[in-house]
């Protein structure tokens, strides 16, 4: 008996379906290619902040040891100088969580922050991170829990910030801004006791804005971490590497030592 009635044709379109199907998830398979862009540096949406020594504008572009550090990655990876794009940190950190091209440099690496990024190591080591004062206070700090009577200023998602709130800080007890340098004013006009940030950071703004360094120190240590350049996690590993390559080659070459001795980083 021939099958010729609706429910064999029914059938035969089934498996005509079905081997569409399956061709389809074979091409998949064979072309990944297809299915997974591929982002090149070129690609990438690079992003800092205004914090000398290690970004600052200077005749309307940017410089300072990062940014050179990174055009000297960017050549030792045979590629075009991109655009860099000057944001300030708490809007930058925003972006780096969210957009999938997104890299962000100078950025400490914390156990706080390890597993949200993708990273490329290191811009400096030991960036120590402290509570500044103005000498003539004579503040004296033993401990985090000591330094809670004193007002003390932040910037918004910053290293410290994160680690000062991990220790039982509030928000709420803490001045918090979006650039360092008005922190530094605030202490100027004695509206905060402490400043906690990266101790070359402050120093780098204090000389900028023609303050006097002499007038202030350092009166704790909160931590000594590595500075960085911290990539979205969508990132491909493939092109993390890739950096991450260049870079170990760049610290190994003179003119990464000549960078070093002009910014007087060690």
């Amino acid at each position: 008996m021939n099958s010729t009635g609706p429910h064999s044709k029914i059938n035969l379109n089934v498996k005509y379906y079905i081997k569409i199907i399956l061709i389809s998830i074979s091409a998949f398979l064979y072309f990944p290619s297809y299915s997974m862009p591929i982002m090149a540096p070129e690609d990438l949406s690079y992003m800092t902040e205004h914090m000398p020594p290690f970004t600052f504008k200077e005749n309307g572009k940017i410089t300072g040891f990062s940014m050179k550090l990174l055009r000297l990655v960017w050549k030792q990876m045979g590629v075009e100088p991109q655009s860099v794009w000057m944001l300030p940190w708490a809007r930058a950190y925003i972006k780096l969580k969210n957009e999938e091209n997104a890299v962000l440099f100078t950025i400490s690496r914390s156990a706080h922050r390890e597993h949200f990024f993708k990273w490329v190591c290191p811009i400096t080591f030991g960036s120590r991170h402290v509570f500044l004062a103005k000498k003539e206070r004579k503040i004296k700090i033993s401990s985090l829990e000591d330094s809670k009577k004193y007002v003390i200023g932040t910037v918004i998602d910053d290293v410290v910030e994160q680690t000062l709130i991990q220790n039982g800080f509030k928000e709420s007890e803490l001045h918090r801004v979006s650039s360092l340098i008005q922190n530094v004013q605030k202490l100027k006009q004695n509206r905060i006791d402490l400043i906690a940030q990266s101790e070359a950071s402050i120093n780098g703004v204090i000389i900028e804005y023609g303050f006097d360094p002499n007038l202030y120190e350092s009166v704790y240590l909160i931590m000594q971490v590595q500075s960085c350049f911290a990539f979205n996690p969508a990132v491909p590993d493939t092109l993390i590497n890739k950096f991450q390559s260049a870079l170990d080659q760049v610290r190994l070459s003179d003119e990464f030592l000549k960078m070093k001795e002009e910014f007087k980083l060690h």
